[in-house]
Parts: structure tokens; C-alpha cells; sequence
């Protein structure tokens, strides 16, 4: 029982920081001994529940924000979006996501299978970049320059395919465009012969912090299906965002 303490002591450390930490400060903060606590997060990183960066510093690995996209799953945003994600269902033949932001990525927390003769292999807990996906950018857009520099940290962002937006630079221009007319397209940039588009759920204090998308073969959904699906994307982010209490004069509209 002592080690299962221990363990989850460093756990909710990690959470509550929300960012990385070094082993001289988890020893700190949770008064483990420093071989303790090494052992322990060694344990936690071949499970995947903790991650090292090339500092050294840990952080809440994968595996958590997987565990927290299940459990997301049954709470209040999920069974406030259902309603409006099944409205779209009837409205399009593609696979439909919610995600919402997790630490640095987006977590689905609701899927609804399309009616094509494949399904797409996500699955509810699945994390998701927010560069180079539909709904991680829908969300970076509508976050204020601060919490986006926390969320993309570094020179370049990881390259998932060849038209993976990598230069920060670039992608605040993407934003940009983004914010201007309410939704994101993500044009094979997360996988291959996958596209997706998405727009911004807000909270109560009318900020971004999940998002809904359509997504499918990229065969059977042209960048001009995409944007012919859009306006009824954004409305279903409009419905869930008011569902949650979001200000009605901060919410997108479908006609945008």
C-alpha cells in the first residue's frame, strides 16, 4: 500500500504541474527519497503513464491521458455533445470525433462510426497532436497567444506526413485563417489519406477546450466536400458549447 501511495502521490504531482518536472523537483514536492522516486517513475515509464523529454524531465505520459479520455468519456461534456453529434450524423456519411484538450494533446472522448463500408481505427481515450489535426487546431486557434506558446513548445512541431505544418510560423498563419472563417481543415496532415474538418467547442468562460470533427478517407472526401461540411460541423460545436453554458454572443454560427 506504501508503493501504490507513493506512485500516485508522483502522479498527481505530474497532473497538477501540468507541465514537466525534474527528479530533484518531484523529490521536493512529494518527500520521496531520490532513488524512491527514481524507481517509481521508471516503473511509470514502461507503462507509459509517464514520459522523459530530452532533459530528462518527466511528465504525464500517454498512457494517463488515455486512462482520462475513458473516463472523459462519461462525464458532462460527453453526454452534452451526443444529442448534437447524432443531429450530424444524419447530415453526413463520415465518421464523427469530440475530443477535448488533455495536458498538450486532444483526446477523444466520443466517436460515432461513419456509414462508409471501412471505420477509421481511432477509438474513445485515443490522444490526438493538435498541430496537425482538425480539432487540435480549431482549439489552438481559439486560445488565447500565451496558452498556445505553452501547448507548442520548440522550433519545429513533429512531422506526422509530408504536408504536416512544422514551422510555428506557418502555423499561426493557418490559425489565423482558421479563426477567420470558424472551422480547420486537416488535409492528410495527421495521416495519410485522411482528411478531417473541425471546429471549437467553448466552455462556460467562452474558451476553446474541445472540439468536434468530421473525418474521413481523403477518396471519398475532397477538400470540397470539406468545406460543404463545414457549416454544419460548426453548428454542432455551437450546440454543445451552448449546452455547456458557453456565452452565446462568443459562439460560432454554422452560416459564419
Amino acid at each position: 500500500m506504501s508503493a501504490v501511495k507513493r506512485t500516485l502521490d508522483i502522479l498527481e504531482i505530474l497532473a497538477k504541474e501540468g507541465s514537466t518536472l525534474s527528479l530533484k523537483e518531484i523529490t521536493e514536492r512529494s518527500g520521496l527519497a531520490r532513488p524512491t522516486a527514481h524507481r517509481l517513475l521508471q516503473t511509470l515509464m514502461t507503462r507509459g503513464y509517464v514520459e522523459q523529454d530530452s532533459t530528462r524531465a518527466y511528465s504525464i505520459g500517454r498512457a494517463a491521458l488515455a486512462l482520462a479520455g475513458s473516463m472523459l468519456s462519461r462525464l458532462e461534456p460527453a453526454r452534452a455533445a451526443r444529442p448534437p453529434l447524432e443531429r450530424l450524423r444524419q447530415l453526413t456519411p463520415e465518421t464523427i470525433h469530440f475530443a477535448v484538450l488533455a495536458g498538450s494533446d486532444a483526446v477523444y472522448v466520443e466517436k460515432i462510426d461513419g456509414r462508409r463500408a471501412y471505420r477509421m481505427a481511432s477509438e474513445i481515450g485515443q490522444h490526438m497532436p493538435l498541430h496537425c489535426t482538425a480539432i487540435g487546431k480549431a482549439i489552438l486557434a481559439f486560445l488565447t497567444p500565451e496558452r498556445r506558446a505553452e501547448l507548442l513548445r520548440g522550433p519545429e512541431l513533429q512531422r506526422r506526413t509530408a504536408n504536416t505544418i512544422t514551422k510555428p510560423e506557418a502555423l499561426e498563419l493557418e490559425l489565423a485563417e482558421v479563426r477567420r472563417r470558424g472551422f480547420a481543415i486537416d488535409d492528410e496532415e495527421n495521416e495519410h489519406e485522411i482528411r478531417c474538418v473541425g471546429a471549437p467547442v467553448l466552455d462556460a468562460r467562452g474558451e476553446a477546450f474541445a472540439g468536434v470533427s468530421v473525418s474521413a478517407h481523403s477518396s471519398q472526401f475532397s477538400n470540397e466536400v470539406a468545406l460543404l461540411t463545414a457549416p454544419s460541423v460548426v453548428e454542432t460545436a455551437r450546440e454543445i458549447s451552448l449546452a455547456l453554458g458557453a456565452p452565446p454572443d462568443l459562439v460560432l454560427n454554422g452560416d459564419r
